[in-house]
């Protein structure tokens, strides 16, 4: 049975949310974990190319947050805010990575580079004999 788009992003969402939250090193740090789940559920009944605009967004959010606490001097800031943005677009790269794995085959530009992990994770979610979603 085909996957349909909503169906696949849905199932890189929900299965990057529970990985994340099962991980003993992002649960240490709550902003990390709460970035992390935030950049998966802002992906969350997106199109590719808003995909795409999500990660520039996100990118220049934690870039941003950075030159902001680069810039105080009074050294009130909390370098966990820079992770939780961090986290956020981490997240939302490996949405990326993973769909633009999926539809390689039909001709789209990736969004990122895509990696063998996330291959594999797409392969993973279609199935070995599935087909890209649609």
């Amino acid at each position: 049975m085909a996957m349909n788009w909503d169906e696949f992003l849905t199932r890189v969402v929900d299965d990057g949310i529970a990985s994340v939250k099962s991980d003993e090193h992002i649960a240490k740090y709550p902003k990390r974990l709460a970035g992390s789940i935030q950049g998966f559920e802002s992906c969350r009944g997106k199109t590719y190319d808003q995909l795409a605009q999500l990660l520039v967004e996100a990118n220049r959010k934690g870039h941003n947050v950075r030159c902001d606490q680069e810039g105080d001097k009074s050294g009130a800031y909390d370098i966990e805010d820079y992770w939780e943005a961090r986290y956020v677009a981490i997240q939302i790269e490996w949405v990326c990575n993973t769909v633009s794995a999926a539809v390689a085959q039909q001709g789209q530009p990736p969004l990122v580079m895509t990696t063998a992990r996330g291959v594999m994770n797409a392969a993973r979610i279609l199935g070995v004999t599935g087909s890209a979603p649609n």
